[in-house]
């Protein structure tokens, strides 16, 4: 059989054929336009007023700002700035003119640039997840949420005060310029502070309906929505919020668990969006507004109680019906005050990039949320359980038995001042009659209004006065001294612990995380004192020992007793 031979010349008038077909035949890459970003903004905050029917509570005139980027990447930032619901609350207007001492700005008085924001703000700061994203600061001054539309009257000191509650219609206005100015941000994250966080999450179906495609992160700052059972269709209907609402595939009931019903509502509508809040656990201006709602002016310790219980409710309950929402709470208090409680917003503060809590700085917590990175809810009840246990066991004997026949009865430890005014009994169990006991402590705080500064002080002797190392700087602890031994409701005394009566004292010390605290005393009346104390959460004792000058951990154990200091001599000797 003969082949024939195709000589190559041939072949490359065949092959350049081909790709002349072939180009021919393919069609054209196109590539698609850039997405639309503004391009008359000057470099910093630029203010830009809508005008139209925008106006603010007091009448005048409405803007919002907006600070140039670098990413088509978009930061939609609700400003806070108190609310107002009746006579009272609507006649204290916060303005310079009372050095923002009222319980709502009525105006808009300048950019975050103007009021000094740090935290996410802050440009210059390298670990900034937005520091090269475009934001739009949607100023608030209407004392509705951002979600109100009406003019309200109401009687103040001076007779007649109009209100223009018109939130919802000054939002509507800066969202239309961020449509027509961006038309396909990358990532958007919707944020609020402290009002604002209502409307972040209130304002964000309309946000995402308008970018599909893009990546919608929302993060609530300190509004956790505990309200009143009728707020909202009550004292709060003069701010006829119904037409803010997003259309949800579930309506909102705004009854007392209102943000609950929304949060849920939005996380079911848009799954691919993720939601969150931050928190802190007894935020003193949260409180406050909880308080007025009551018309209490100043919120007791059990009103505090009551809001953080409600708080801790909701997100309890969000979580368990909404898998895209996420929640950051700590105990971060900047004052170091606990009577006014801990601390509020977090976002504009330079803590942003200090705050840690169970281990997790919030910054990363923030950078991982935005960026689709796995993300877990951050509580300081998550820290680890304490090496000694969560609920360390007391047990030992009455000492000084001859005060009474302990047989048959039971011994109780309660939480006072100072052994005085107890409020609740933690632990129990029975008394033998040699007078032994062991009482389990439980593993949960239960009066937690009696919050503390966690200092040295707590220990005996004072921060001056030491060199010492504690970690995390700032934390809570609760109970220490003030536990109290009662027997059948009557106050047997402060527990001190024996073997010699002068060489030990144990303290119960309830803490939210994980706590190290070493060093030493070198002045005053704990001079020589030498800290050696490792805490996680839960129930910890630690061993104060006057014999070797220790602060330690030490279980405690059926060597230890335990005796009515009254009964002892001052030189140590106690009844048998």
């Amino acid at each position: 059989m003969l082949t024939k031979i195709v000589s190559p010349r041939i072949w490359l008038y065949v092959s350049i054929l081909l790709l002349v077909a072939l180009t021919a035949c393919a069609k054209p890459v196109t590539q698609p336009p850039p997405p639309d970003l503004p391009d008359n903004l000057e470099a910093g905050w630029n203010r830009i007023a809508p005008a139209g029917e925008t106006v603010c509570a007091n009448g005048s005139e409405y803007a919002f700002y907006v600070e140039p980027g670098t990413v088509n990447k978009l930061v939609v930032d609700f400003d806070g700035g108190g609310a107002c619901w009746n006579d009272g609350t609507c006649s204290q207007p916060s303005n310079p003119e009372n050095d923002f001492g009222g319980v709502y700005v009525e105006g808009v008085y300048g950019s975050p640039a103007d009021s000094g924001f740090g935290g996410i703000f802050d440009r210059e700061n390298p670990a900034n997840p937005f520091r090269d994203w475009y934001h739009v600061y949607i100023s608030y001054c209407t004392a509705d949420l951002h979600l109100g539309d009406n003019v309200a009257t109401y009687t103040g000191p001076d007779g007649e005060l109009k209100v223009n509650h018109k939130g919802a219609v000054n939002t509507r206005a800066a969202l239309g310029w961020i449509f027509d100015n961006f038309s396909a941000p990358e990532t958007i994250f919707v944020t609020g502070l402290s009002a604002g966080a209502y409307a972040s999450i209130a304002w964000l179906p309309e946000i995402a309906d308008e970018y599909p495609d893009a990546r919608v992160v929302q993060l609530g700052d300190s509004g956790a929505g505990v309200v009143t059972e009728n707020f909202f269709t009550g004292d709060a209907a003069n701010w006829r919020v119904e037409d803010a609402l997003p259309d949800l595939d579930e309506p909102v009931v705004l009854d007392g668990n209102a943000l609950t019903n929304l949060y849920t509502a939005v996380g079911k509508s848009y799954p691919k969006t993720v939601l969150s809040q931050y928190n802190s656990l007894f935020d003193g201006t949260q409180i406050g507004f909880y308080g007025l709602m009551q018309g209490i002016s100043s919120p007791t310790q059990e009103l505090s109680l009551e809001w953080s219980q409600k708080m801790t409710a909701s997100l309890t309950a969000i979580s368990g019906e909404t898998a895209n929402f996420r929640t950051y709470l700590s105990t971060l208090d900047v004052d170091n005050d606990p009577s006014n409680g801990t601390t509020h917003v977090i976002l504009n503060r330079p803590e942003f990039y200090t705050l840690e809590t169970g281990g997790v700085r919030f910054v990363d917590w923030v950078d991982d949320l935005v960026n689709g990175r796995s993300v877990e809810s951050v509580n300081p009840s998550d820290a680890p359980a304490s090496a000694l246990g969560d609920s360390p066991t007391v047990t030992g004997r009455v000492a000084n038995i001859t005060r009474g026949d302990f047989s048959g009865r039971t011994l109780e430890i309660k939480l006072g001042r100072f052994a005085s005014d107890p409020v609740e009994v933690f632990a129990q169990g029975p008394v033998s009659d040699d007078g032994s006991f062991s009482i389990r402590l439980p593993g949960e705080a239960k009066v937690t209004p009696y919050l503390f500064d966690a200092r040295p002080t707590l220990f005996g002797p004072g921060p001056e006065e030491c060199d010492l190392s504690i970690s995390p700087a700032a934390y809570r602890t609760l109970g220490t001294p003030d536990f109290a031994l009662y027997s059948d409701g009557q106050l047997v005394d402060k527990l001190l612990h024996t073997g010699d009566p002068n060489s030990n004292l144990v303290y119960y010390v309830y803490v939210d995380r994980d706590v190290m605290i070493t060093g030493a005393c070198t002045s005053g009346e704990s001079a020589g004192f030498t800290f050696d104390i490792d805490m996680r959460k839960g129930w910890n004792s630690v061993l104060v020992d006057f014999a070797t000058l220790e602060f330690r951990n030490e279980e405690l154990d059926e060597s230890y007793g335990w005796v009515v200091p009254s009964l002892c001599t001052d030189d140590g000797d106690c009844v048998d």
